[in-house]
């Protein structure tokens, strides 16, 4: 270890230089802790450094001392590596390391940025992967149904569509025009044929809700709808 050696230091020759500067150090950087901590204690008590503003609000805050005690150690170490001859050297010396710091803090900051980028980017992955197995299962699904239920082309499907206008339909509104749609069915009872368009009767199939079970009638238990149903045909028919 390298040390500036001063002649005014005051302490007992026999103590040979290195031990009465190590000391030396340690002892400078303990009080400037406690200098610091004495401090936090003056704001807990409002202390003013401007006239008018109280620091109590400042006083003890969680990373406070943590950092004074940082600092401390920065000094020690670059006191401790004979970084101290001057006042000019000492600061030039705490600069250098606060860059070498900063550099640091920034390159682990980056490194965090971008594993947390790129967990991102995977979960994006596996989303976007599952959004499209889900579709393709959808579509699978949907085909395989409109298969079944015989269901007609996009040209074929216009066709109806266009058999039906000024009929069902007025091609020439616009929702939410009301006569957009010019044929309603206003049947309500729960078994029902569709309205079938013309010429395509052969496709209609009846529904129906059960009306019985066992030694019992629904329309015992629901004669308040039955009525209400009839009631409802009466007025719309």
């Amino acid at each position: 270890m390298s040390c500036p050696k001063d002649t005014t230091f005051a302490v007992k020759s026999s103590i040979p230089y290195i031990e009465r500067y190590t000391l030396s150090s340690y002892l400078a950087a303990e009080l400037a802790f406690e200098l610091a901590v004495w401090h936090e204690i003056a704001q807990s008590y409002s202390y003013e450094s401007v006239p008018g503003i109280s620091e109590g609000i400042s006083a003890f805050s969680p990373e406070d001392l943590y950092y004074n005690l940082l600092g401390a150690c920065i000094a020690l170490t670059l006191i401790s590596q004979g970084q101290a001859g001057s006042v000019t050297q000492f600061s030039v010396a705490i600069a250098k390391t606060l860059v070498l710091v900063l550099v640091l803090v920034l390159v682990l900051v980056l490194v965090l940025v971008l594993v947390l980028v790129l967990v991102l980017v995977l979960v994006l992955v596996l989303v976007l992967v599952l959004v499209l197995v889900l579709v393709l299962v959808l579509v699978l699904v949907l085909v395989l149904v409109l298969k079944e239920l015989d269901a007609y082309a996009k040209n074929e499907t216009k066709q109806m569509f266009d058999q039906i206008d000024n009929l069902w339909w007025n091609s020439k509104m616009h929702v939410p025009e009301k006569l957009l749609v010019l044929k309603r069915d206003y049947e309500t009872s729960s078994t029902r044929m569709p309205i079938m368009p013309p010429k395509n009767i052969q496709h209609e199939h009846k529904l129906s809700l059960p009306q019985n079970y066992k030694h019992y009638k629904l329309s015992q238990f629901c004669a308040t709808i039955a009525v209400a149903n009839k009631i409802f045909y009466y007025l719309t028919s």
